[in-house]
């Protein structure tokens, strides 16, 4: 289902509210972060590389997950969902600290 031809939201009843500057839908409910963005102009790059670019215009984080300016997924209840494409997700859990 592409969101071009139907309302995703709708159809899986989601709940939204606007955005504050745009307007746009966000997740009302079980939402941690969201980010508000507007459209970019197309360039050469996001033709090439069927992608696109926005300015983020607004944005928000719960305090559960975002401490001192940093994530902190130490509650499981809390992880997050993430689409990676094709019908691939991957969740949020265990840290991993690099050195």
């Amino acid at each position: 289902m592409s969101g071009r031809e139907e309302d995703k939201f709708n159809c899986y009843g989601i709940p939204v509210v606007k955005g504050p500057v745009l307007g746009l839908p966000l997740v009302e409910e079980k939402c941690l972060a969201w980010m508000e963005c507007r459209l970019l102009p197309a360039t050469s790059a996001q033709q090439k590389y069927d992608t696109l670019f926005g300015e983020v215009v607004s944005a928000a984080a719960d305090a559960r997950v975002f401490v001192e300016g940093r994530w902190q997924f130490d509650d499981d209840k809390l992880n997050t969902l993430h689409h990676l494409g094709a019908g691939t997700f991957v969740t949020s859990g265990k840290r991993v600290t690099a050195g």
